[in-house]
């Protein structure tokens, strides 16, 4: 069930302003939650689920990092290169805990993988 409210409140705690802000964005990121929602993390049971993506990225080098950002369409990043580099240098800078970040994500309040065996950690 999508809770375009909450998310906005988070964003609201994270970014600044108010709730009511950030509300009609993510009331439109949400809408899609309500007629077609995506349960495929709930089948996630272990560290297999992530591969070969996990494996790859770790191997990948900052130049193959920004030959995939140089795709991206700048109207997208509304022609903000130095966002877009500071980007690219977090992901590239990120790629060797990204099993670490899952792990962290997977033992979260939140329970992203509820079929994952706590024993498979």
């Amino acid at each position: 069930m999508a809770h375009p409210l909450k998310h906005a409140e988070k964003s609201a705690r994270k970014f600044g302003g108010k709730p009511e802000d950030y509300l009609p964005i993510h009331s439109w990121f949400d809408e899609s939650k309500a007629f077609l929602a995506d349960f495929r993390h709930r089948a996630l049971r272990g560290w297999d689920a992530f591969e070969p993506a996990l494996s790859r990225a770790k191997r990948m080098d900052a130049n193959q990092i920004w030959q995939l950002a140089g795709d991206i369409p700048e109207e997208w990043y509304e022609w903000d290169k130095d966002g877009l580099n500071r980007l690219v240098e977090t992901l590239y800078a990120r790629r060797s805990i990204i099993r670490r970040l899952i792990g962290e994500f997977r033992r979260s309040g939140r329970n992203p993988f509820p079929n994952w065996p706590t024993e498979a950690v």
